[in-house]
């Protein structure tokens, strides 16, 4: 997709000892966006086998070890709350184990799952490690396993903040202060890439023209905080990202188990969704008090914290470390009401108060129906994603395929997957555009990024421009459809170079500039 292209070429460059570095971005800036423990375990794939696309499958094994890590994590935590047996706790883990969005993120090359596992594994040592009687050595574990999710992703810090919280919740001193103290180094190594080795806005390449544009890709791919400033203008666009937030947030939970039902944003669908949350934090509340409160319970509260300021907040997988929770809790709730139900159906006289007994138990059984056809539902259409995707991949490798044996090693590709280009090809390559958040609250703002669409392509002297009928697919529908009606605008003024076997991929060659650095005209 992007974020795992972007980790891999990563990989690459430090398994060949260039360092931390973007190779696939021209000036090879410094890699400061994602922290380096993910690119690291994958440059192992490559010093084992340096041949791409073939070391593929030694970083797949990679992200499956760390999904069963996850899947024994959700069990060992399943197994200890208060009210669940092996046999529950081994049901819940097999449906969080085939949960569509778990499987699709079990075959990419993306940090999400193997941060679950970390996480899971820090809050379920903190459990123990957490205490007043616990021993340094167990709060020192606890805290080197939680500075290993912070170097997997940033989310790692609000783990740590509910892993605090706990503590002090317990008057667990002692604990805390090793706990902090274990994670300063952890904490050093961020801080020092995020802000100390921030790549400067380079010089410009080509045409020399650096337009707002190109400035605004450059903080893309260097600097979370950067393009967050980017996406957040004003206040109000703030406000309208913690409202739209905040909706977010509230339907997380059942979005694991009703989204692929319900995508439209209906009132009744909206309904649902907040009935099966509802549903969620009172059976977790409910297990809580009858088991007592876990760092899981105060670590939930600090990340949905973050995420409610995250610009582009997708909960299905940053809440990948809750979701044996949120399980839980709709199994505890699920069994209270039947429970419930059953008791009035049994000792009620009245044939009303059985006939309304009846029909809330056939609403439940309903709603259980619904989760099992929302994984049903959603495996195939993840499945049907992975087909489409592999059958575009066949022309793209044609296209890539071509680049490598018709370009020049300094031309540079403007392709909108773009790293994915550089390791098929070798050649640096950037996106034409990376969309704002704040166009999705304000369309002034997507069309002021149309309209620069071209500022990558000539402030790198880009000499070619890859176009996929797929490009702008995971953009909201007004990025989508405003970015492709640029790029086919955009090809009525380029000379075709190339076409793939169904025309589904294409290659343009911009107009020779007498000014450029890159390729000299002739």
């Amino acid at each position: 997709m992007e974020d795992d292209s972007i980790y891999f070429s990563s990989a690459n460059a430090l398994a060949d000892h260039f360092g931390y570095i973007l190779p696939s971005v021209p000036s090879q800036p410094v890699a400061t966006k994602y922290p380096i423990l993910y690119p690291w375990l994958l440059s192992w794939a490559w010093r084992w086998n340096p041949s791409f696309p073939a070391n593929l499958r030694v970083a797949a094994i990679l992200t499956l070890a760390f999904g069963m890590a996850f899947l024994v994590c959700s069990f060992i935590f399943l197994r200890g709350l208060e009210g669940i047996g092996d046999s529950e706790a081994l049901l819940l883990t097999f449906l969080t184990a085939v949960h569509p969005i778990v499987l699709m993120y079990s075959s990419m090359v993306m940090s999400d799952l193997p941060f679950a596992a970390l996480a899971l594994a820090a809050m379920l040592t903190a459990d123990r490690a957490m205490r007043p009687e616990a021993s340094g050595a167990k709060t020192a574990s606890c805290a080197g396993l939680t500075g290993l999710a912070i170097l997997m992703r940033v989310l790692g810090v609000p783990i740590a903040a509910g892993i605090l919280a706990a503590a002090l919740a317990r008057r667990a001193w002692r604990q805390a202060a090793i706990f902090c103290a274990a994670l300063i180094p952890f904490g050093g190594v961020i801080l020092h890439g995020a802000m100390l080795s921030r790549p400067s806005l380079p010089t410009g390449h080509g045409t020399g023209l650096l337009g707002p544009g190109f400035a605004t890709e450059w903080t893309y791919y260097t600097s979370y905080i950067g393009y967050w400033k980017l996406s957040v203008p004003n206040t109000h666009i703030l406000w309208e990202m913690l409202k739209n937030n905040a909706l977010v947030v509230l339907f997380s939970p059942s979005s694991y188990t009703l989204f692929a039902l319900l995508t439209k944003p209906t009132t009744l669908n909206k309904a649902l969704m907040f009935l099966v949350t509802a549903g969620v934090f009172a059976g977790i509340v409910r297990q809580a008090k009858a088991g007592g409160w876990k760092p899981i319970h105060f670590a939930l509260p600090f990340f949905l914290a973050v995420i409610l300021f995250w610009n582009y907040p997708d909960t299905n997988r940053f809440l990948f470390p809750f979701l044996p929770l949120f399980v839980a809790g709709l199994w505890f709730e699920v069994k209270h009401l039947l429970a419930l139900i059953a008791k009035a159906f049994r000792e009620s006289q009245q044939r009303s108060e059985k006939a309304i007994a009846l029909a809330l138990g056939l609403a439940v059984v309903a709603l259980v129906c619904a989760l099992a056809w929302n994984y049903v539902l959603g495996t195939r259409n993840i499945l049907a994603m992975g087909r489409d995707r592999s059958n575009l991949l066949a022309e793209k490798r044609e296209a890539y395929q071509w680049i490598a044996g018709n370009t020049s090693t300094g031309d540079v590709v403007i392709a909108y997957e773009d790293a994915s280009l550089y390791l098929y090809s070798g050649r640096q390559s950037m996106r034409p555009v990376t969309f704002p958040t704040s166009g999705f609250y304000e369309a002034a703002y997507l069309q002021e990024s149309l309209t620069q669409m071209e500022d990558v392509a000539h402030g790198v002297g880009a000499r070619y421009w890859l176009i996929s009928d797929d490009d702008f697919s995971v953009e909201w529908n007004d990025a989508l459809t405003g970015g492709r009606k640029r790029e086919q605008e955009l090809e009525q003024g380029l000379s075709g170079v190339f076409q793939s076997k169904n025309g589904r991929v294409r290659i343009y060659k911009f107009p020779c500039r007498g000014d450029s650095k890159n390729q000299p005209c002739g």
